[in-house]
């Protein structure tokens, strides 16, 4: 059991910060203090801090990883042949655009789908 008492002085932000601590843990205020001023809380904590440590590190990398691949991936597609390969299917969502250009016109026109999806949409509404 504790039988000396020790008195001390914080300001008002400070104790607040650590009840708040002591309440997250579960543990009363004064046991919190005992723990602080014995480092075993600290010590406690290490495996858990330096596990933290270890997973931002891996995150980091990846992230970093991640930040290459797209750099390089924006390289290649500002080189000619990557251009090459957007001009061609810019050409092929060009035709297709034109196939269903035709069709609608065919079907009765564009005015008419356009009519019949605003009317469609007024019907969900």
């Amino acid at each position: 059991m504790y039988n000396k008492k020790l008195i001390f002085r914080l300001d008002e932000e400070i104790e607040a910060r650590l009840k708040l601590r002591s309440a997250e843990l579960g543990i009363s205020y004064a046991e919190y203090i005992r723990e602080l001023i014995s480092k075993e809380l600290l010590t406690n904590n290490l495996d858990t801090i330096y596990s933290f440590m270890l997973k931002l590190d891996k995150v980091y990398n990846e992230l970093n990883r991640i930040g290459i691949n797209l750099n390089q991936s924006v390289r290649k597609i500002n080189t000619k042949s990557a251009k090459d390969i957007v001009l061609k299917f810019e050409d092929e969502v060009i035709n297709c655009c034109e196939e269903i250009t035709e069709i609608l016109e065919d079907l009765g026109g564009i005015d008419n789908a356009i009519n019949y999806e605003n009317s469609r949409r007024k019907e969900n509404e």
